[in-house]
Formats: C-alpha cells, structure tokens, sequence
C-alpha cells in the first residue's frame, strides 16, 4: 500500500477519500502498491488485528472504513503500537 507520506505529493485527503467513496478502482489502483480494500481494516477492527495486518504486509499505515465501505481515516502503526502499550500499562496499573 502507498504510505500517505509517499503520496501526499500525488493527491490530497479529500481526493483519496472521494475515491474510496465512490468506489473508484482506476484511480486507486495508479497509486504505488495499493490494492483496493483488501488491506484496509474496518472502523470495527481492534488494535490487536489492525497491528497484525500491519505486521504481516510491512505496513506502517493503513485506511479505515466503515461497514458501507466509505473511508473514515489512515490508522498509523506507531501511534497504534503507543495506544496498545498504554493499555497495557493501565491494566498492569489496575492489578
């Protein structure tokens, strides 16, 4: 998958959210190693899966969408990785 920051030089946010909107494989498809929702996680997804989805393609970022298919935002691997580590350490606090 294109990272955000390799393709923010191509297009805007509203443009890639225009395109995962409206479905718009074409346009999807010209960016850098991007396949179209087959590595992207749902609004529903925990961190724990997300992660992995990341881990297992070398990801560092990933689309979020929501049941209908419509984008909602980019997930970040180190900004995920710092919010499951404070979860653990709020459990670790609460024992």
């Amino acid at each position: 998958m294109a990272d955000v920051a390799e393709a923010r030089g191509q297009f805007d946010y509203d443009t890639f959210a225009t395109w995962l909107n409206s479905s718009n494989e074409a346009e999807l498809k010209k960016l850098q190693r991007f396949v179209f929702l087959e590595n992207t996680v749902f609004d529903s997804t925990d961190k724990q899966n997300a992660l992995k989805v990341m881990e297992d393609n070398n990801f560092e970022t990933l689309p979020v969408i929501n049941t209908e298919k419509k984008f909602m935002g980019i997930v970040d691997r180190s900004r995920l990785t710092a919010s499951l580590i404070l979860d653990v350490a709020t459990e670790l606090n609460r024992k």
